[in-house]
């Protein structure tokens, strides 16, 4: 099983529970395919950007917790630290959503469906987890783990 097919597996075990939002399961996924030396404490930092931002409807949980997943791994910890190459996977998370998606708020990616938890929105929901997970197993691959 590769990375990518691994993540998406965890992703959707949570997500299609409905035990985790899309961006939490977006998170736990590399955090656990990735072995990253996280506690599930980190999930705390993804809740408040369920559905949209606290249910605002706004930022897709799938774009904003793959790139939090990504963070995970090349984001800094030290203040001042260079930050250039998670500010450059993170463009290119926005640029694979947006070539992909068009639209970046959940309310406009969920408007053709009766409800949010309509089994189509779901799906679409999920269909939206995977892209991101492909891609930023892509990236992690052509970037390769820190030492």
């Amino acid at each position: 099983m590769t990375k990518a097919q691994e993540t998406k597996e965890i992703a959707a075990k949570y997500f299609g529970a409905k035990e985790l939002s899309c961006c939490e399961s977006c998170v736990k996924a590399i955090k656990d395919a990735y072995e990253l030396p996280f506690d599930d404490e980190i999930l705390k930092l993804t809740t408040g950007l369920a559905g949209g931002i606290g249910g605002q409807g706004c930022i897709c949980g799938a774009l904003s917790g793959a790139v939090m997943g990504l963070g995970l791994i090349y984001g800094r910890s030290v203040p001042g630290a260079d930050r250039s190459q998670m500010m450059q996977l993170g463009k290119e998370m926005y640029e694979h959503f947006e070539e992909n998606f068009s639209f970046f708020c959940c309310r406009t990616q969920l408007k053709d469906f009766s409800s949010k938890d309509a089994p189509e929105a779901r799906a679409h929901c999920q269909n939206l987890i995977d892209t991101m997970l492909d891609k930023a197993c892509e990236l992690i691959e052509r970037e390769g783990l820190p030492e």
